[in-house]
């Protein structure tokens, strides 16, 4: 990776030939008699010295999961931007952010978010899948509300026989989803003002509670020449954060990787906005936001259907398999940034273990594998190994993307509730650590 020392020798240099020319001229000042030099020099050690370093610019690619499990975790995510900002500018750093879809099988459309693209809108509303559910063992909906204590109409959704309702990991593949009739019971359960009774049939069964997402006042928020967030306050960024969700099959890969670097390659699928997001003299940052592990697919290889739900168990091409492999990723980002003499830093919000013992976390992490590599089971492949903001796969290839980083990567479980706020806080801590320290002198 590139240090910031050739810049800062530089700096030093500069300084030293000032101090020892005499140090009097002045932007459009002539040499002539009369000491009029002598006096703006006078005059300037009276006053506050500007800092002579300019502002440091970041560039951040913002990947966020579309997948129809990720609707608290983006509003969430909506909901951190704010304090992203603040500490920022706290810094002195002169960020640039672009958001897309870890979405790298659909075409970019109008509002949609895909290959790598920035130009997206954020959604009015969240399809049922967001409406809230009970993780319960059920077989129908008795089981339902005898868990909830009696209270509230509940329907059991998913597997109703065994061996799928607890997976051999211990993992309940099935739900209880609480039915409802008006918004003023589901803002009591959820305890959001903004809570609703969603009703998008007129089957009473289909009805549930959902908080929709947060884009109050986002209307043509990323449908303008430059589809991404700068300045201060970051405008327009919790708006670009809801990227929405979307199930349909091409989505079904999710390649978070393939998608930030399809952001900003310069040979990739968006060139023109590559070459329009990036400035030379800015660091680089990629963040992912993903309940899912990576599925990114290395050039010409190729997941039949009946992979798709253990894709990111699949070996990478140097092992003559079809994903590529996350160091290979991580060093086209260090590699570009090098570049133009910066460095480059990335965090994930995935999932994993949540136990805190290793020899548990350990046990967690295999349970899970068996669970989603059991080719005689289907129904296995809806395991997760945690559930909180999002239930979540263990994001393995992510982790071996950071760890890549070194000292710049960083890695958050995405099942704590804390987990936006708390990715994007590690990315300040990051770029914090290489912040350079400049003196300034005061009258």
């Amino acid at each position: 990776m590139t240090s910031r020392a050739p810049f800062l020798a530089v700096l030093s240099m500069s300084l030293l030939v000032t101090a020892c020319s005499g140090g009097g001229a002045r932007v459009g000042a002539t040499d002539s008699a009369g000491g009029g030099d002598g006096d703006a020099a006078e005059d300037a050690a009276d006053s506050d010295v500007a800092d002579p370093t300019p502002p440091r610019k970041l560039d951040v690619v913002l990947v966020v999961d579309d997948s129809s499990s990720m609707c608290a975790a983006q509003n969430a995510l909506s909901e951190s931007v704010a304090g992203f900002a603040r500490r920022l500018a706290e810094l002195g750093v002169d960020a640039r952010v672009g958001v897309t879809t870890t979405d790298m099988g659909c075409d970019p459309a109008p509002g949609v978010r895909a290959k790598g693209s920035f130009a997206g809108a954020a959604p009015l509303r969240f399809p049922p899948s967001c409406q809230e559910r009970l993780r319960v063992a059920c077989y129908d909906d008795a089981d339902c509300a005898a868990a909830a204590g009696g209270e509230g109409a509940w329907r059991c959704l998913g597997p109703a026989t065994d061996p799928c309702v607890v997976l051999p990991s211990g993992w309940v593949a099935s739900t209880c989803r609480r039915q409802c009739e008006t918004d003023a019971e589901c803002v009591d359960r959820l305890g959001d003002p903004t809570a609703i009774c969603q009703k998008l049939s007129e089957n009473a069964l289909d009805w549930g509670c959902v908080v929709p997402p947060r884009s109050a006042g986002c209307d043509g928020i990323g449908a303008g020449p430059t589809p991404w967030a700068e300045g201060p306050a970051l405008d327009g960024l919790r708006c670009l954060a809801l990227v929405g969700v979307d199930q349909e099959s091409c989505n079904r890969f999710e390649q978070g990787l393939g998608a930030a670097w399809a952001a900003v390659a310069p040979d990739g699928p968006n060139p023109a906005q590559a070459a329009a997001f990036r400035r030379r003299d800015a660091d680089l940052a990629i963040v992912i936001v993903s309940n899912d592990d990576d599925c990114s697919l290395a050039p010409g290889g190729e997941v039949g259907e009946a992979d798709q739900a253990r894709c990111a168990l699949l070996a990478d091409a140097d092992a003559g398999g079809p994903l590529v492999a996350p160091a290979e990723v991580a060093r086209r980002f260090q590699d570009l940034a090098a570049a133009e003499g910066r460095v480059a830093y990335a965090v994930v919000a995935s999932g994993d273990s949540l136990a805190a013992d290793p020899a548990a976390r350990d046990a967690e992490r295999a349970a899970f594998l068996a669970d989603r590599g059991d080719e005689d089971h289907f129904c296995f492949n809806v395991a997760y190994i945690c559930d909180g903001l999002a239930p979540s796969l263990w994001g393995r290839r992510y982790q071996a993307f950071v760890a890549a980083f070194g000292p710049r990567g960083g890695f958050v479980n995405l099942c704590r509730a804390s987990a936006t706020a708390d990715a994007l806080d590690q990315l300040v801590n990051l770029v914090a650590l290489d912040q350079p320290t400049t003196a300034r002198r005061n009258p």
